[in-house]
């Protein structure tokens, strides 16, 4: 599947966290920076997460023609998938920063 084919829709969720976690930037600016990220291949996915520029997101695509960018857990030095499943099995809890 390409990513760069799918029409990208940041929740309202996914914003406010970037927002908080990340810097305040504009919504559109922001997807099309998320737009052109993915456009270079500048990116890394594994399951429902994917790390832009740095950025962790967690996604769904929906229909195949849609890209939903869910959450946003914003940069950290883990490899989020690796860490959130440690959490699970461990019962505890990942410090981002």
């Amino acid at each position: 599947m390409y990513l760069d084919k799918l029409e990208l829709i940041i929740t309202n969720h996914a914003y406010d966290k970037y927002c908080s976690r990340v810097k305040q930037i504009d919504r559109d600016e922001l997807a099309d920076q998320c737009k052109a990220h993915i456009q270079s291949g500048n990116w890394f996915r594994q399951k429902e997460y994917i790390k832009l520029d740095g950025i962790w997101w967690v996604f769904s695509i929906v229909k195949q023609s849609k890209l939903f960018f869910i959450t946003c857990y914003g940069e950290t030095t883990h490899h989020l998938p690796s860490a959130k499943k440690w959490q699970r099995v461990n019962k505890d809890r990942v410090r981002l920063r």
